[in-house]
């Protein structure tokens, strides 16, 4: 199974995309501990076709956020205890926040949502910038969501921002950005996130967000940023929380 991408690389779907029963086996825990991580939006995940799935390249970025450092902790304590999920408020504002995207191809979109940072002064080399990118949506397509992509970086710890930052886009009408699940794509997260476990825990929460049924049709009908924002923000509050003070 491959995916084209429009910038003319093939994607093996087989070496990225793994299931329940993977992970299971990958993290050496039982399926339901991992469900029971899965609802509280602990681990990035999707759900297509009425089945969580799961991309190995973001499970070991989540895997490498949680080991690092800790020496003493076992792996299945450790992952247990990860519940901490960053607030939208401490990483955007509304200079952030893009409700024009026209579509077109993921270059096009991507240059889009990197204005925001070069006018911020953010980053000073966007054609790099949006490279890099690209590279990452080789390997696999971000858009994992029903209707959302966040786009990044490989390596999170390559972002030279001071503080993290994520850039918000909407296209009313979709794009096709070569969708998991085939569909068009309408939210757009960029995550501009230095920190690998800042990363991880802002994505987990993003997920954890859109999951929520109707979510991306709410956002598609705001008008404004200011309603973008707001409707962004009152997703977050109805969703589970552990920890709000990171």
């Amino acid at each position: 199974m491959t995916n084209k991408d429009k910038i003319g690389q093939t994607v093996s779907m087989e070496d990225e995309l793994l299931t329940l029963s993977e992970v299971s086996l990958y993290l050496k825990v039982a399926e339901k501990t991992i469900l029971r991580m899965i609802r509280r939006g602990e681990i990035p995940c999707v759900r297509i076709g009425g089945q969580w799935r799961f991309l190995r390249s973001m499970l070991e970025n989540w895997i490498y956020s949680n080991m690092k450092g800790v020496k003493e902790k076992g792996f299945l304590h450790l992952i247990e205890d990860y519940r901490s999920i960053v607030q939208i408020s401490r990483l955007t504002k509304n200079e952030f926040i893009l409700i024009d995207i026209k579509p077109g191809s993921k270059e096009q979109i991507i240059t889009q949502l990197v204005q925001p940072l070069v006018t911020s002064n953010i980053i000073l080399k966007p054609h790099s910038y949006v490279k890099k990118i690209i590279l990452r949506e080789q390997m696999a397509s971000t858009a994992i969501g029903p209707g959302v992509a966040f786009p990044h970086l490989r390596h999170p710890e390559e972002n030279t921002c001071k503080q993290p930052v994520i850039i918000f886009g909407l296209c009313i009408e979709g794009t096709d950005f070569i969708a998991l699940d085939g569909k068009k794509t309408y939210i757009f997260c960029l995550l501009c996130i230095q920190s690998v476990v800042i990363h991880l825990r802002m994505l987990s929460g993003l997920l954890n967000i859109f999951r929520r049924e109707g979510a991306v049709e709410m956002l598609r009908e705001s008008k404004t940023r200011e309603d973008f924002l707001n409707t962004l923000l009152s997703l977050e509050q109805k969703c589970p929380r552990h920890d709000s003070n990171v």
